[in-house]
């Protein structure tokens, strides 16, 4: 028969077993819980890591962060990160392996989604980047006119993206590209001049002030593009020496580490006669590439002759 004095401190006893039980279980879900985010972060693309390490020359880190993400769901990110990565690794150092894989993730990426019916607002936008880099090596071996026709082959997603400027910040520097350049290809390229008439219509003011817009953009790579663009336009376009070295030294202020824009930044030093500037900005860039552990030792040879030659 039960006991009936016995009951409360079976009770209590019993109680004090649930609650710590229940506090061990809760234990258990939240580190459960802990690991699979941990786990889902792993295997995520990360955009800002992602350049953060690329432009900070941390190059066989950037490259990590890529592997075993091609079947994610954010595997076009994935592939256009690969495609720059390539570009930028053939910036440093320009070899036929750097550029046929910089082509191929760019040419993969653009037939993806050039097959499917109804596009994302991503994937407007990734187009138009792969297309970029491509156009960038067209451009680079002189083939102008082959780079602008290609580069017009998406102009109903260029069309829709120029639409709808305001909606992100990827769009808006997309646009502000766009303004500038076609206002500059019609005075630089009369003869694209019949095709470009056809196209939204450049302009000069608005591309410039477009990209000081997205020049503070929370998006690393639409922040760090927009100055780099607007460091090059001011010097090699607008010839302008102090809007030129503002961007630059956001660039650098930023990333410190990045040797590129360092010899780039010390190139249109002397373009503009800051000749004691430029002495201290090559310094500066072969103290980077003595300390730095992921260059290879073919890749500083290359950049070290470039900032001696300079």
């Amino acid at each position: 028969m039960f006991n009936k004095r016995f009951f409360p401190l079976f009770y209590t006893k019993f109680m004090i077993f649930i609650n710590i039980i229940y506090k061990y279980l809760f234990l258990v879900i939240l580190f459960f819980s802990i690991s699979v985010f941990e786990c889902y972060s792993q295997n995520s693309f990360s955009e800002e890591s992602f350049f953060n390490d690329l432009y900070s020359f941390n190059l066989n880190s950037a490259y990590k962060k890529l592997n075993g993400l091609d079947n994610k769901a954010d595997f076009q990110s994935v592939m256009l990160a690969k495609a720059y990565y390539f570009s930028f690794l053939n910036d440093i150092e320009s070899t036929k392996t750097n550029e046929d894989s910089s082509v191929f993730f760019s040419k993969n990426l653009t037939n993806i989604i050039l097959k499917k019916n109804k596009l994302s607002g991503n994937e407007y936008f990734n187009i138009i980047a792969a297309q970029a880099v491509l156009f960038k090596f067209e451009i680079n071996k002189g083939n102008y006119f082959s780079a602008f026709i290609n580069f017009l082959k998406t102009d109903e997603y260029m069309e829709f993206i120029l639409k709808n400027s305001e909606k992100n910040d990827k769009y808006k520097f997309v646009s502000g590209l766009y303004f500038y350049y076609a206002w500059l290809a019609k005075s630089d390229y009369p003869a694209l001049y019949p095709i470009l008439m056809f196209y939204p219509q450049g302009n000069r003011t608005k591309g410039l002030e477009i990209l000081a817009v997205t020049s503070k953009s929370k998006n690393i790579f639409v922040r760090t593009q927009s100055r780099y663009f607007l460091a090059r336009i001011n010097r090699r376009d607008e010839k302008k020496y102090e809007e030129s070295k503002k961007y630059f030294l956001l660039l650098i202020d930023e990333f410190p580490e990045n040797i590129l824009w360092r010899y780039e930044f010390a190139e249109c030093l002397k373009y503009f006669g800051k000749f004691d500037e430029m002495e201290i900005q090559k310094k500066t860039c072969i103290q980077l590439i003595t300390r730095n552990k992921q260059l290879t030792v073919s890749q500083k040879k290359i950049i070290s002759d470039k900032i001696k030659n300079l």
